[in-house]
This record gives C-alpha cells, sequence and structure tokens, in this order.
C-alpha cells in the first residue's frame, strides 16, 4: 500500500512540475526590456457591433442564441479608448493611442494581424495591444465577445451582461506575442449582474432597459480592462 501511495505522491508532484512550468511559458506579462523598448503602443479591439443574447437552458434544446446590432452604442470604440485609457495612466504614460483600423478586417486581427501590424508601423507604434473575442473553458456556454446571458437550469440560474475577451500585446516589426491578460476576472468569470429582467425577445427591451444593458456592458469592459491592465504589470511579475 505504501508503494502505491508513494506512487501516487510521486504522479502528483510530476503534474504539478508540468503544470508550473506550462504556466512559466505562457508569456503572460512583459518584462522591464519589452517595456522599455515600447515607445508607441497602439490599441485596438477585434469587437464587432452585434452584441449577443444567449439563453442557455436546462436542455440543450432550449438553447437560444442571437445577434443584435448595437452599431450605435459603438461598443468597440469604448473598449478601445478605455483599455487606452488605464494604459496611458499606468505603465505608459504618454506612449499609448488607439490605432486608426477604418477599412480593415477586424475580424482577422487575432487570427492574422498582418494588415493591422502594418497599419500600426504607418502610424508610428512600434507595438499593439488588441482586444478580441475569447472562449473560457470555466464559462464553456458563453459565447465569446460581449452581451447579455442568461443560464437556467431548472427554474434557477444566472442572469449577466458579460465580456468574455482577451487582451494580446504585439510586436508590430514581427508580430510575436509580448504579453496577454484575461479581459476580465477570470476567477469570478466574465458576467456582471444584471439591472433589468433578461426577456427572450431581444427587441421587447424598452428603451431606458436598453440603455441600462449599455451601461451594464460598458461597466463590465471597465472594470475588466482595469484589472487586465494591473494583472499585465508591465514590467514586473504575473500574479498568475
Amino acid at each position: 500500500m505504501s508503494g502505491l501511495i508513494d506512487h501516487v505522491k510521486t504522479a502528483i508532484a510530476a503534474g504539478l512540475a508540468m503544470f508550473v512550468a506550462g504556466c512559466a511559458t505562457l508569456d503572460r506579462t512583459m518584462d522591464a526590456e519589452d517595456v522599455a523598448g515600447i515607445q508607441r503602443l497602439g490599441v485596438t479591439s477585434a469587437l464587432s457591433n452585434m452584441r449577443q443574447h444567449d439563453f442557455v437552458g436546462t436542455l440543450i434544446f432550449e438553447n437560444k442564441r442571437q445577434k443584435v446590432d448595437v452599431t450605435d452604442w459603438d461598443v468597440p470604440g469604448f473598449a478601445e479608448a478605455t483599455l487606452a485609457k488605464y494604459l496611458d495612466a499606468g505603465p505608459l504614460p504618454g506612449r499609448v493611442g488607439v490605432i486608426d483600423a477604418e477599412g480593415l478586417d477586424r475580424d482577422l486581427f487575432a487570427s492574422s494581424p498582418a494588415a493591422l501590424l502594418a497599419a500600426a508601423k504607418e502610424q508610428g507604434f512600434d507595438a499593439v495591444a488588441v482586444i478580441h473575442p475569447s472562449g473560457y473553458d470555466n464559462y464553456p456556454y458563453v459565447t465569446p465577445g460581449y452581451g447579455v446571458y442568461r443560464k437556467s437550469t431548472f427554474g434557477m440560474g444566472q442572469n449577466c451582461a458579460y465580456q468574455q475577451t482577451v487582451v494580446r500585446v504585439l510586436d508590430a516589426d514581427t508580430g510575436d506575442r509580448l504579453a496577454w491578460e484575461w479581459g476580465f476576472n477570470s476567477w469570478d468569470g466574465p458576467c456582471m449582474p444584471l439591472p433589468v429582467e433578461f426577456k427572450e425577445n431581444p427587441a421587447s427591451y424598452t428603451d431606458v432597459e436598453q440603455e441600462q444593458i449599455q451601461k451594464s456592458i460598458e461597466a463590465v469592459f471597465d472594470e475588466g480592462l482595469e484589472r487586465t491592465v494591473r494583472k499585465l504589470k508591465f514590467g514586473g511579475t504575473s500574479a498568475f
């Protein structure tokens, strides 16, 4: 029996070592040399003007996912300005700006950022911070991006506004990833309680309710991206 216990302990120790080693290669924060090398950091997003309106029920056939055009909210612009504000107020004062991405395909910023990097260099940026939609294993039913989410299990569940994103910092010359971090509180999840009742038909919200939803989505971006900048710890070490 003692031999089996020793074997289990060894396996656990090996697993923990591999986990720690894996975490060390995640490149989540920038070192001081990387930060010193950035003269101008350009901020942009791969977000769209379509918010999610997701209902996840007890059974899979109850699930309903819709997209709602909220172009007039300009969520991509809000997210960019918010991230730039916190970067400029903290680790990179006077060295941050929003990239003019007019005419570029934002859907490709994360998977194929060549055009974005070229535009950034033309505009005098030597590094780029990109906010893009992302999956998250702890919240597998939340559609990457942002919007309203209702999870109902036997009549009980979660009702929230959310943003599920990642921020990546890239070298504008090489495209190499310098750092990355979740755009939300990864311990508590991407959600913030919704101040209005969830309605299956998104067109049934009143103007006042729509405004409340917009403010909630902006709040979850503001809170999440402020935390993101703190956790990136430019010039420091990761808290992970």
